[in-house]
Formats: structure tokens, sequence, C-alpha cells
């Protein structure tokens, strides 16, 4: 089950690691563990609990974490980090569901966590969504939109909409989509950027990946 779920994160961009609510690393990518093993941005103590070295990239995934497990405040967390000086990064925090954390026989709480190289995001074409799927405009923009990290509320301010009609544009994506939750809207994204990278230069002159 473990490596089924692997290769599942091997199709979303970026390095991502499922979190339990004890803050252990319970499974993640090839590009996560690349860089859990370079540990120049981050790495997995002894506890299995994940690290970042620059200690306000720490505090910022720790609060982010928290949010995400927070009952009163569960949904999607997104924020702008340093992990190493001169680069900026985006660190997403997903809750996930009760399946996924019955499948992988562990807590009652999951998150996904996804680091990803900030302006080298996998532009999802809008057109691509609106043919795939039958979305109108507003919708496939939206979904554009959170697929590259934004959250709802970004989305809405950015537009200069109401919150209620995004949330509402979203959630009828979704089922012209055919998925229930968050996480199944980033899997139907990846089937259409097949080759998901931390950064566009990986293996040239990517800070993050030293």
């Amino acid at each position: 089950m473990t490596t089924a779920l692997e290769g599942l994160l091997d199709r979303l961009q970026g390095a991502n690691f499922v979190i339990g609510q004890s803050q252990r690393v319970q499974v993640m990518n090839q590009r996560a563990g690349k860089l859990a093993r370079q540990a120049d941005v981050l790495d997995i103590r002894k506890d299995q609990r994940l690290r970042f070295v620059n200690p306000s990239a720490q505090t910022a995934y720790r609060q982010a974490l928290k949010a995400a497990f927070d009952p009163a405040a569960y949904g999607f967390v997104s924020v702008l980090i340093e992990p190493l000086e001169g680069a900026t990064a985006q660190l997403s925090v997903l809750p996930l569901t009760m399946p996924l954390a019955q499948a992988l026989a562990a807590q009652a709480q999951l998150a996904l966590v996804s680091l990803r190289g900030q302006g080298e995001q996998t532009a999802v074409e809008e057109n691509l969504l609106m043919s795939r799927y039958q979305l109108s405009k507003a919708e496939a923009a939206v979904v554009s939109r959170f697929a590259s990290g934004a959250t709802l509320a970004d989305i809405a301010t950015s537009r200069g909409v109401g919150y209620l009609a995004v949330r509402n544009q979203f959630s009828a994506a979704k089922q012209k989509m055919g998925v229930r939750r968050q996480t199944e809207i980033l899997l139907k994204i990846s089937e259409l950027s097949p080759r998901l990278l931390l950064t566009q230069h990986s293996t040239e002159d990517s800070n993050l990946d030293g």
C-alpha cells in the first residue's frame, strides 16, 4: 500500500510528504526523499519528524501544519517560505481524508505537505480543463489557480469577487470533474501535466535542489 501511495505522490508536483498528526512522516515521494537526503533544505529526524534547516521556514511549517489539523480551521494552507538564503518556495499543507488514513493503518488525521519552487509551478491550461471536463471559463480559472497553490480566499481577492462565488465555482468544477475531495483535484490536474518537477532547472541552478 505504501508503494502505491508513493507512486501517487510522485504524480504530484514538487516534494510531497504525508504527515501524521504526531508530525511524523508516513510516506513521501522520490523528490522529497532526495531533498531529505541532501539535508540542506530539510531533513527527517530520527523520530521521523520533518525539520526545515532555516528556522523561519520551520516556524512557518509548524504553524501551517497546526492550522491544517485544527478542526475549527480545517482546510488548505499555503504560505511562502525561504528554505535557503536567496530562495523562495511555496509550502502547501492539505488535510487528507479518513480513507487514506485507514489505508496507511496510521492516525485519524493526515496531511499532505508539498514544497515547490515559487514561480516554477507547471501551468494548467484553462482551455484544456474546459474541453476535458466541460468547465466554464470561471470554473477553469479557479481550478487552475488552486492547482498552483492559491487558496479560494486568495482567488476571490485577486479576481475581485466574493468568496462564496468562488467556492460555488470550485464546487461545480469538482462535480464536473467527478471528484469530491481537494486531493483528488490535484491528482486530476497532475494527469494533465505528466512531468512535474520541484523547479524547472532542477539539475542546473536550482537553490532548492542544491
